[in-house]
């Protein structure tokens, strides 16, 4: 994913904060489905 930043030293600052942040996102969206037991898993 590039996100085209112009501010490039802030945006290798932060990297490993947004990338733990979207994975945080991802895990709970994907605990959702689960959850609520999606009728398109089979």
């Amino acid at each position: 994913m590039n996100l085209e930043l112009p501010q490039q030293q802030l945006c290798n600052t932060n990297y490993a904060g947004i990338i733990n942040e979207s994975n945080n996102v991802v895990d709970s969206f994907w605990a959702s489905l689960k959850s609520l037991k999606n009728p398109f898993h089979t």
